[in-house]
């Protein structure tokens, strides 16, 4: 038994440090893009929604320029109210929501591991294999910069695994997630 538990915790080191290089690499690369937009040119349209979304913006329709356009602005505040609060300590508005989406992409990241770990046990080749996954050149552009992409794969990874606990009939956590998945 206490080899079980030294190999456990001895695991869960080794995936903290998978997820701590992932938000790593990624605030590293947001924070060296600076305003630069030129790789997801959306992305100033997605800045334009949140700068405008919260106070009294002479703009009825802030999401109108990003893919937010058909999102109720309610589900908006509170989706963006982490990098608001990000934003008010001082942060620069672009990062914000950059941080924000990279915390997005390491939840959805966390989560499928969580799971994974579950279903497969802690093998090495299949944790390293949705790992690389996550850093595929276009989708770490993706969650490094502020589009919605993060936010479609949180929700993704949100239905698979309340699908999952839905067939284990472990209801208590598949319904908040299939709920908060299916929300958007």
């Amino acid at each position: 038994m206490g080899g079980l538990n030294l190999q456990f915790i001895k695991s869960g080191l080794n995936w903290n440090k998978f997820l701590s290089l992932f938000v790593l690499l990624h605030v590293l690369f947001a924070i060296t893009l600076g305003r630069l937009f030129a790789f997801a040119p959306d992305e100033a349209g997605y800045l334009y929604t949140f700068n405008n979304m919260y106070g009294s913006g002479s703009d009825p329709n802030p999401q109108y320029s990003s893919g937010w356009i058909s999102v109720p602005k309610i589900f908006l505040w509170i989706a963006y109210l982490p990098a608001k609060t990000i934003n008010i300590l001082g942060v620069p508005d672009y990062l914000s929501i950059r941080i924000l989406s990279i915390i997005l992409a390491s939840l959805s990241l966390y989560l499928l591991m969580r799971v994974l770990k579950e279903v497969i046990g802690p093998y090495g080749f299949t944790r390293n294999a949705l790992f690389l996954s996550f850093l595929i050149p276009s989708v770490f552009l993706w969650t490094s910069v502020a589009l919605r992409e993060s936010f479609i794969f949180l929700e993704i990874s949100m239905f698979l695994i309340g699908l999952h606990y839905l067939m284990q009939g472990r209801n208590n956590l598949s319904v908040p997630l299939l709920f908060l998945a299916l929300m958007h």
